[in-house]
């Protein structure tokens, strides 16, 4: 589910000091330095290891210079994540990047699996990596982009995560509008899962429309003072309005609300199926057994009375 990775934006936490009550093992992978609880160890060190090939082709693809160095902690439980943040953090936190701390942390038990979990890391680098456009650039940006590009990046099969119903509420015009997300996503799980989703949705757009250079192109401006908007402009020659227009028109057609219900749809047509199979076999039984039936009485009626079978039909005259 997509809850179950999704990332805290950084510059919503605290900075606080680190803390651990569980022993911990320590290593170093490209820019990090890592370390995690020993209950953990087995699940975390070899995701550790590819963070310098991971970061990388993020850096390539963003257009980014070489990510800074920093701390890359691993933590077993809820209790071990607010011990090592130093404070309370809303229930749908599985990770978070800290800028200012140099700092990345993962919760690993909102990962029901290695590939939930791999893909909370590979969206936590895409956060680490776009500290390169600078502490300014980075904290004007809006929350929905920081996680629209992350998830972009991370998911490596959407369909098999949670994602927020945007195709049905935007035609019926119940989207709320991206703005309302600039700043963060609120404690709740739902609010967060539609940010995320309409961050994903436009980004992934921006991408599928404009080419694969396109973020590059948005991030370098931004980084020597421009602001999205304007940034989206000399990149594409629309306004972030107008982009967000396109995306609300887009989710509100009907091939993206057939789509978006074609996977449900064929779940109930193989659920049925499935039910109804047995009843289907034992219908067709009996109407096999009724046709054997029906076709043993008429050969007894053609039987002559002396128990010789009634040929004469078939014999010359």
């Amino acid at each position: 589910m997509l809850l179950a990775i999704l990332a805290a934006l950084p510059a919503l936490l605290p900075e606080a000091p680190l803390a651990f009550a569980q022993e911990t093992s320590r290593g170093a992978a490209g820019p990090f330095m890592w370390e995690a609880s020993d209950a953990v160890l087995d699940r975390t060190r070899a995701i550790s290891e590819t963070a310098a090939e991971e970061l990388g082709k993020i850096e390539a693809w963003l257009g980014l210079p070489p990510s800074p160095q920093g701390t890359l902690t691993w933590v077993e439980d809820r209790e071990a994540f607010e011990r090592a943040l130093g404070g309370d953090a809303p229930q749908w936190f599985a990770a978070v990047t800290i800028p200012g701390q140099r700092r990345i942390l993962i919760q690993t038990n909102k990962a029901v699996g290695q590939t939930q979990l791999r893909e909370t890391f590979r969206h936590e680098l895409v956060h680490w990596a776009m500290i390169g456009v600078g502490a300014n650039a980075w904290s004007q940006l809006p929350a929905w982009f920081h996680e629209g590009v992350a998830e972009t990046w991370a998911r490596t099969d959407p369909l098999s995560q949670y994602a927020s119903p945007l195709a049905w509420r935007a035609f019926r015009g119940e989207l709320p509008p991206l703005s309302r997300y600039r700043e963060g996503f609120g404690p709740e799980p739902l609010g967060a899962s539609e940010g995320y989703a309409l961050g994903y949705a436009f980004v992934k757009r921006l991408v599928r429309v404009h080419g694969e250079r396109s973020l590059a192109a948005v991030l370098a401006l931004v980084s020597v003072g421009s602001s999205l908007d304007h940034a989206l402009v000399e990149t594409t020659g629309l306004s972030l309005v107008t982009h967000e227009e396109d995306l609300r028109r887009e989710l509100g057609s009907w091939s993206a609300l057939l789509a978006e219900i074609y996977p449900q749809l064929f779940l109930g047509v193989a659920l049925f199926a499935l039910v109804t199979m047995p009843i289907t076999r034992r219908m067709r039984r009996r109407r096999r057994r009724a046709f054997e039936e029906k076709w043993a009485r008429e050969d007894a009626e053609l039987a002559d009375e002396d128990g010789e079978e009634d040929d004469r039909w078939i014999r010359l005259p």
